[in-house]
């Protein structure tokens, strides 16, 4: 976002949905701030349902309010983008998920700005794995609908994978620009730890919201996987949010689960050997760009990954940095690690450079800026 803002043809204004009981202030002045010194306003937008609403409830009071609860986030969310409409007068609004998109429709047709729709992601099918809703269920149904009319409303969609743009072409006729996840490759330093064969393997696990198709119980069956191929066995740490849930739902003494700053992530992902990516094979799934995994490369890890993750076979495959195994066959992951982990002690720096230059020439925001500021409007 600093780096956009440094375009004299851009003012830019960030309205950031928070809920009510994960706000931090503290958090939000520094970034309020670190925002203004490049130029940008940042406007938080309280989200005043309590999640106990839409999650701690019985399931047939939970049919029932969840609707309420989100017709009255996008009525009170489209209500400050016509305020700020009317204050501004944006010539573009950037909608980064459905719900902002959804509220920002009106204005686009009221007010004649450009709408780039930036879903990140396949909400409807990501809702159907995590809620187990049938193909034909009206809730998942309603929201296909949803996203067919965003799709067709908007400008510009933006896809973050290749997989993604194509799964959007299917469903609405549409043309998405492709810009991925990138990193900020400042951040990130390979790191000069090469593994012994005396010590054991380091394998890290990223998780940001911990959903049921992230699959964490495969990171367990991949460290055993990994441990049978190295002579003093594997670590797996995972890093979360919410250590002590994540702790509970493995439930294993296998894996270390910690919670760190964003700021402590660099230097942890320095100190590992292998980084981990899994998630069940769902359309959510293939459409994906999981921002852990340009992180992993940005810090010179090999990948280990279960197949069909967006664009991630082919870059592990093309780049040779990594593993991508099929979760199906569990059995087989030992001997299609072997591969990998020779290398690790005899060719340790030309994986890391090679993950490191991956990371450079497909993860780099220099690569994307240009691509958003077409989407902006702003080379017409």
């Amino acid at each position: 976002m600093k780096r956009l803002a440094r375009n004299p043809r851009l003012k830019i204004t960030v309205v950031s949905a928070e809920r009510s009981d994960e706000r931090d202030p503290m958090a939000e002045r520094d970034l309020s701030r670190d925002l203004a010194g490049a130029g940008v306003s940042l406007h938080v937008f309280e989200k005043r349902v309590a999640p106990a609403a839409r999650t701690a409830r019985p399931p047939l009071l939970k049919r029932v309010l969840s609707p309420m609860h989100l017709a009255w986030d996008v009525l009170r969310l489209r209500r400050l983008a016509f305020r700020f409409a009317r204050e501004h007068r944006p010539c573009v609004i950037h909608a980064r998920s459905y719900i902002a998109a959804w509220a920002a429709l009106g204005v686009r047709r009221r007010e004649l700005c450009r709408l780039v729709f930036d879903p990140r992601g396949a909400l409807p099918e990501e809702l159907a794995a995590a809620q187990g809703w049938a193909a034909d269920s009206r809730r998942y149904l309603w929201w296909r609908d949803l996203e067919r009319r965003l799709l067709r409303g908007a400008d510009t969609v933006i896809a973050v994978s290749e997989p993604m743009a194509a799964h959007f072409a299917e469903r609405a006729d549409v043309s998405p620009v492709v810009i991925r996840n990138c990193v900020d490759l400042e951040r990130f330093s390979p790191g000069t730890r090469t593994p012994a064969p005396g010590a054991p393997l380091r394998l890290v696990f990223l998780v940001g919201v911990d959903v049921p198709y992230q699959a964490s119980e495969l990171a367990l069956t991949l460290r055993r996987a990994v441990a049978a191929g190295w002579p003093a066995g594997a670590i797996l740490r995972v890093i979360t949010p919410d250590a002590d849930a994540m702790r509970a739902r493995l439930g294993s003494p296998e894996v270390n689960c910690d919670s760190l700053a964003r700021d402590a992530i660099p230097a942890a992902l320095a100190e590992s050997d292998l980084g981990v990516l899994v998630r069940d094979s769902t359309v959510g799934s293939l459409v994906a760009c999981p921002v852990k995994f340009p992180e992993y490369l940005a810090a010179g890890l090999p990948v280990l990954a279960t197949r069909g993750i967006g664009e991630v076979d082919a870059i592990l495959r093309d780049r040779g940095v990594g593993v991508s195994l099929d979760p199906s066959a569990t059995s087989e992951w030992p001997r299609h690690l072997a591969p990998l982990l020779a290398r690790l002690t005899s060719q340790r720096e030309e994986l890391r450079q090679s993950a490191r230059r991956a990371a450079e020439e497909i993860f780099a925001w220099e690569h994307s800026l240009p691509l958003l500021e077409h989407a902006y409007g702003l080379w017409r």
